[in-house]
């Protein structure tokens, strides 16, 4: 309920701002930079855990440079917590690197596509037992690993320094190691452009 919740207040926040679009938000015009703080939702699927699949919740940043009027640089980070299940088994994900992102930019928005390049680390805590004392086993998974993942990006411009993003990637299963399934993670976020 708490995961609905939160989703809930970010769409109606991010429709807010949409519709408060002034009349001079240009996207054609090039800023030197951008950068910003995003919300990450994953749907997570475990491979082999009792936690099945669940949404998580994140928080993150990123900025890059425009080299020329296609071509962005920049990286970004982002780190997703979440406990699940009555045993409260705890899963985290974290992780960085480098983006290398290709745009076209229209009046009000700019549309990117491109690759992240970069590592991740994924911890996973899953109480096995929990005794009527109260103490309890738990089996720990750590992995860290290289991340190569393909992105899309919608950036509206609200106004020549305000962008708002929408931001997804696809994650093979490969790259955590089949810890997880296929994903796919949705980034939603503010940009201040310079």
């Amino acid at each position: 309920m708490k995961v609905k919740k939160t989703v809930f207040i970010i769409v109606i926040f991010l429709l807010a701002l949409l519709l408060c679009t002034p009349q001079n938000a240009d996207a054609t015009e090039k800023p030197l930079f951008a950068g910003g703080m995003f919300f990450a939702l994953e749907p997570v699927s475990m491979t082999s855990s009792p936690l099945n699949s669940f949404l998580g919740l994140g928080l993150g940043g990123r900025l890059y440079f425009y080299v020329n009027k296609h071509l962005r640089l920049g990286g970004m980070g982002s780190v997703i917590k979440r406990t699940v299940g009555t045993n409260e088994h705890r899963f985290q994900q974290g992780g960085g690197g480098l983006l290398v992102h290709f745009a076209q930019r229209f009046k009000f928005f700019e549309l990117a596509g491109g690759l992240f390049i970069g590592g991740q680390a994924i911890r996973l805590e899953e109480v096995q037992e929990v005794t009527s004392e109260g103490y309890f086993t738990e089996k720990r998974t750590h992995t860290a690993s290289l991340l190569i993942t393909p992105q899309i990006d919608f950036t509206f411009w609200v106004t020549k320094k305000l962008q708002l993003f929408i931001l997804a990637e696809y994650r093979h299963p490969y790259f955590a190691k089949y810890l997880l399934g296929h994903t796919a993670q949705i980034y939603l976020g503010l940009h201040f452009a310079h």
